[in-house]
């Protein structure tokens, strides 16, 4: 998968591709924990861009943050 581009829909088409390769991460190994690194991989996008997509995503109680530096998804 390319890296989202910039633009005035950069940052709605990054927060999509880091939920898109969450849920395909999640769903692909049967587990709902995700490490960010595997999500860097997975999108070609910075840490730093991934780290606030996930803290974004957790204060809308779609995932958690647990501390061992994974994204778990909830219900």
């Amino acid at each position: 998968m390319s890296p989202p581009v910039n633009g005035p829909v950069g940052p709605l088409e990054r927060g999509l591709a880091v939920l898109c390769e969450l849920t395909r991460l999640a769903a692909h190994r049967g587990e709902a924990a995700v490490r960010p690194g595997d999500l860097v991989r997975g999108t070609g996008l910075a840490r730093s861009v991934v780290d606030l997509v996930a803290r974004a995503v957790s204060s809308w109680c779609m995932c958690e943050l647990d501390i061992g530096d994974h994204m778990l998804l909830t219900g």
